[in-house]
């Protein structure tokens, strides 16, 4: 669906502002560095002590937020003459929702 297509197309979508023009095994490409950092929250700790008021024990588990970076890198190959894309590629697919949403809304 991405083959044959016009890579200004995607430019628009994807953003001038973070593409870089470069050459990959002698093709011509554009790659974005779509990265995002995403909150996850996290077991970091647990407890145990025994109540002074009434018999047993309590236990629990400590969380806490952190920021994670997914990693996203896309590279579009096209031929420089037709400006058609003839290949692309994604870093992570499963780290990548918000490109392949894109994709589907083109």
């Amino acid at each position: 669906m991405v083959r044959g297509e016009r890579i200004e197309k995607y430019r628009g979508v994807f953003g001038r502002s973070v593409e870089a023009e470069t050459v990959l095994n002698g093709e011509a490409a554009y790659t974005w560095d779509l990265s995002y950092y995403q909150r996850v929250t996290v077991e970091v700790d647990t407890y145990a002590y025994h109540n002074l008021d009434r018999p047993g024990m309590r236990t629990g588990i400590i969380y806490e937020d952190r920021d994670v970076l997914r990693l996203c890198q896309l590279t579009m190959l096209y031929d420089p003459q037709t400006r058609l894309v003839t290949n692309f590629e994604l870093t992570a697919l499963t780290k990548c929702g918000a490109v392949r949403s894109a994709f589907r809304k083109i």
